[in-house]
């Protein structure tokens, strides 16, 4: 066999390897064990250029799920940069800026995920959230009453928010939320 021949098989059991741990990473995420998702992940030296991001995103997702913020960010932000239609990915970068106390920059991925995402409910939920965490009433209201008119779900989901608890005496918040309460 010649040495391109060789390469071209060397290359197809990478990209099978690396499809396989792929799902397996994905399998375990879903079924809520991410320390294996991470083991599986570690796996993949150097991820094929067209799985780069997707990998990207399973690790911060893994380091995310472990609590690991500061390890899971960088992870989560190279993915943005290569899959920034990916509105995970910015959940996940909101999620760890929250946790790591930095809640203007949790605002601003969620900002900067709306600008291509407009009519996201999630991302209009999570803002909410963080603003009203930030002091923000009026402007996580705003953005709480579009996520609700998105899609109602929004509605219980904050009735129980403790993200919340910072608005819960304001008579707009109460008169959303009320229709389920």
């Amino acid at each position: 066999m010649s040495s391109r021949g060789a390469s071209a098989v060397v290359s197809a059991k990478s990209k099978i390897l690396q499809q396989r741990l792929i799902l397996e990473a994905e399998g375990y995420l879903e079924l809520g064990m991410p320390c294996q998702a991470w083991q599986a992940l570690k796996r993949i030296d150097a991820p094929l250029k067209r799985f780069a991001g997707h990998v990207a995103y399973l690790r911060g997702e893994s380091l995310r799920e472990l609590d690991q913020f500061d390890e899971a960010l960088p992870q989560l932000l190279q993915a943005a940069e290569q899959a920034p239609e990916n509105i995970a990915v910015w959940v996940g970068i909101g999620w760890c800026y929250k946790r790591m106390e930095q809640l203007p920059r949790a605002m601003d991925a969620l900002l900067s995920a709306l600008r291509q995402h407009p009519e996201e409910p999630i991302l209009h939920y999570n803002l909410a959230c963080y603003q009203s965490l930030a002091g923000m009433t009026d402007r996580a209201l705003k953005s709480l009453t579009h996520a609700v008119k998105l899609d109602s779900t929004y509605r219980e989901l904050a009735h129980e928010e403790s993200d919340f608890e910072p608005i819960r005496h304001v008579r707009q918040f109460q008169e959303l939320i009320r229709l389920i309460a």
